[in-house]
């Protein structure tokens, strides 16, 4: 530790003289104070990654654009358009929270979101807040929170766009974005698709393909007033491959995924600097794993194949009042609703589980300037139907020095309540019903408190960001392997981890033409456990045992220590640029 600290201190140092002084172009940031906010008024761990930068970097994916941002670890489970999940700071993948215009996506069944299906093509700019920042946002926010801000229809959007790109395993993606900007209304809407084959050797059926369709509404009735309707359509086959060493290979598994969402909002200004702003949405997604099994029916002498299906809905309403960029005040509610159908050799559905659950929920945060001071105190309530009702304040302070350099502190209490599939488990299926029976394994929420320290120095072809962390987490949700069982993976819950580290960025500018961005990051998860609380599946219903902790001291499993990302872009002529990471 004390050797990457004096390598970061090193950094500051050898980079800090290295180019004169000047100020830079000034950004807003929206998610943490849920307005337009100086981001010189706001912690240094917060970011914002803009549709120029996007455009510069010539990325394909989401997961492209954040795996190269400190402290985020981005992990693809398989070929193009399986699972992808980002991980923020060490937390587990259900620790990022993902916001889609301020939307919640993270869902009821595994609870981390799935980046591989965003298109980039939607996106005008994405928002990141590490750490304790996230407390006003509730559950899920261990980490951090991402919030994807989409597209709109404005005075300088083109009529009609279109493209086309084609890359390696024979992959075509067309897309196309029209626009109407007006007086009072705007539109723009969006659609792409993509035909991938997917390597052929060594395994097959890795194919990718999707259909992808965004729209985005807005309505003012008065210069103070505004309707705004967004949703969007996807749909995605991929194909699953497994083990390359299958024998025979799985030809025909595949995964379908049907997302669907609508999201209505409307903001009325009482005055220059206040607001209220009202959105409900409604979500509908569909999972469906297919397995290459051809098996005897039990309902009939015909051969049919399994498959699990998982149907989750969400219906979400949220309320905000900020007076004078002062005072924010706001309620949420959110309903979630599962419905998973095992088949496995009965195409009338094996099995059948239900699951629902709500969270009701109030916040409250100001916004203080005093001197060269921004104080952001903040507080949100949760009232969940699972665990009851949890608090989770948190406080920033800035300090800017002068225009170019500033100084934060944050601190806040992270909570996260266990998805579906860390409560639930199949236990076995009845020889002569199939109906698969479900066991409670009584995952407990996570909780714990975090803090950071920064410091960002901004000059004129020069940037450098460094932050210290540290989040100390009480029953942290882990997926490993079974102390008995190695064989046998489920959700534990680590009774004390602690995650310490420190994010350091360099951006600069040699030439106009030639610029140069660094980032690197040093993650310090340890298991602080004296005990591990494990499932015991020899009960029914299932119990937990504690099993003395062999790992205590080590490293936690998916977190690496070490992460560098360098990336060079040269813009030759005005309109044209090539970047290499």
């Amino acid at each position: 530790m004390k050797k990457a600290l004096f390598a970061a201190a090193f950094c500051f140092i050898v980079l800090g003289f290295a180019l004169p002084v000047q100020a830079q172009e000034k950004s807003v940031f929206l998610s943490l104070t849920r307005y337009a906010q100086d981001m010189d008024k706001l912690p240094v761990s917060v970011e914002v990654i803009d549709s120029k930068e996007i455009e510069a970097g010539h990325y394909e994916t989401i997961s492209e654009v954040l795996a190269e941002k400190a402290g985020i670890e981005v992990k693809s489970y398989g070929s193009s358009g399986q699972q992808t999940s980002v991980f923020i700071r060490g937390a587990h993948a259900a620790g990022t929270l993902l916001l889609i215009d301020g939307r919640r996506t993270n869902g009821i069944n595994i609870g981390a979101p799935d980046f591989a299906v965003i298109p980039l093509n939607i996106i005008d700019r994405i928002e990141i807040i590490r750490g304790a920042g996230a407390s006003i946002y509730g559950t899920n926010a261990i980490g951090g929170v991402i919030n994807i801000i989409t597209k709109k229809a404005t005075e300088t959007s083109p009529i009609l766009e279109l493209g086309y790109s084609f890359g390696e395993y024979n992959t075509n993606n067309p897309y196309m974005t029209a626009a109407f900007n007006g007086e009072e209304v705007s539109l723009l809407v969006s659609g792409a698709y993509l035909d991938s084959n997917g390597l052929k050797e060594p395994i097959n059926n890795t194919h990718h393909d999707y259909t992808n369709v965004f729209y985005s509404l807005q309505w003012r009735p008065s210069s103070k007033s505004e309707f705004s309707l967004t949703g969007d359509y996807h749909y995605s086959e991929v194909g699953t491959p497994g083990n390359m060493y299958s024998d025979p290979p799985p030809l025909h598994d595949n995964q379908k995924d049907e997302n669907q969402y609508v999201k209505l909002d409307y903001k009325l200004f009482v005055s220059e600097k206040s607001y209220v702003k009202l959105s409900g949405y409604q979500v509908h997604n569909v999972l469906k794993i297919n397995t290459d099994y051809n098996g005897i029916s039990y309902a009939s002498d015909e051969f049919v194949d399994s498959y699990n299906q998982y149907v989750s809905k969400t219906l979400g309403f949220q309320a905000d009042f900020n007076l004078d960029n002062f005072i924010l005040v706001g309620v949420e509610t959110k309903n979630d609703n599962l419905k998973h159908t095992d088949v496995y050799g009965d195409p009338a559905g094996r099995d059948v589980f239900e699951k629902s659950s709500y969270v009701d929920s109030a916040y409250a945060q100001m916004n203080v300037d005093f001197w060269k001071f921004t104080f952001i105190p903040s507080v949100r309530g949760d009232k969940n139907n699972d665990w009851g009702n949890v608090a989770t304040p948190a406080m920033a302070v800035i300090f800017n020095a002068d225009e170019t350099l500033r100084f934060s502190v944050n601190g806040g209490k992270l909570w996260r309540a266990p998805a579906f599939s860390d409560m639930y488990d199949i236990a076995y299926a009845d020889p002569i019903t199939w109906e698969t029976k479900y066991r409670n394994i009584k995952t407990e929420p996570e909780q714990g408190i975090s803090y950071d320290f920064g410091v960002e120095l901004t000059l004129e072809k020069l940037r450098l960001i460094g932050t210290f962390f540290t989040m100390d987490i009480d029953k942290k949700i882990q997926w490993a392997p079974l102390a008995d069982d190695p064989d046998t993976w489920a959700p534990q819950n680590i009774q004390k981890a602690k995650q310490q580290g420190f994010e350091f960025e360099a951006g600069f500018i040699m030439f106009p033409w030639l610029s140069h961005s660094l980032n690197y990051t040093y993650t310090q998860a340890t298991d602080e456990s004296d005990t591990v609380r494990e499932a015991d599946y020899s009960t029914w219903p299932t119990g937990y045992k504690e099993k003395p902790n062999k790992f205590k001291g080590e490293q936690l499993i998916y977190v690496p220590k070490h992460k560098a990302s360098y990336t060079l872009t040269v813009r030759p002529i005005k309109g044209l640029s090539a970047a290499a990471t």
